[in-house]
């Protein structure tokens, strides 16, 4: 794929030594390509949340998505929130040493 002459959309986690990883390659794309966006996809909405952590994410995003997942146990908002992102790319760079746990999940259904 060549990505000079088309918009390049980064949605990512912001949780966890990968996550922060793979924004940090986003960013440093972004700097040469003007166009690239880095998209926060969170997994919750609550009021406390979003005084705690999405005010911070503003700072660092180009904005900020929220896949509608209010029915889903809080506990599983983050695996939910990884389906809807795999469902939702048109690629996905992972990374796993096991065959198991969130990334794993992610991995799958992508």
């Amino acid at each position: 794929m060549h990505t000079d002459e088309q918009s390049i959309t980064f949605y990512l986690g912001g949780y966890g030594g990968f996550d922060e990883f793979a924004y940090n390659c986003a960013k440093k794309y972004k700097e040469t390509h003007s166009s690239a966006r880095l998209i926060f996809v969170t997994p919750y909405i609550t009021e406390e949340y979003q005084r705690n952590r999405l005010c911070d994410m503003k700072n660092f995003y180009d904005g900020i998505i929220y896949p509608e997942l209010e029915r889903v146990p809080k506990k599983f908002a983050i695996t939910y929130r990884n389906k809807y992102m795999a469902r939702s790319a048109d690629l996905v760079i992972a990374y796993i040493t096991h065959d198991y746990g969130g990334a794993y999940s992610m991995y799958k259904e992508a």
